[in-house]
């Protein structure tokens, strides 16, 4: 039994050399386009990596700040 494609190639007479090249072309576009994808998702995870960072170390000098101010207005703890 005839796969459809198989079909298709014998009554539109497509040499199967062509077809193989077609389907190659097609692949390596396709692998291509998620290689890109890749690159791109790692640089978004560095970016997220470098942005907690930064949230953090502001974080952390708003605490200090307010910390500060705390003692300010109220030396005596």
């Amino acid at each position: 039994m005839k796969s459809d494609l198989e079909s298709q190639v014998e009554q539109r007479d497509i040499p199967a050399k062509l077809l193989y090249d077609l389907t190659s072309v097609r692949i390596d576009a396709i692998d291509g386009k998620l290689e890109m994808l890749e690159t791109r998702i790692n640089q978004l995870k560095q970016l997220s990596k470098e942005a907690n960072k930064i949230y953090q170390a502001q974080k952390d000098d708003l605490k200090k700040f307010i910390d500060r101010l705390m003692e300010i207005a109220d030396p005596k703890g």
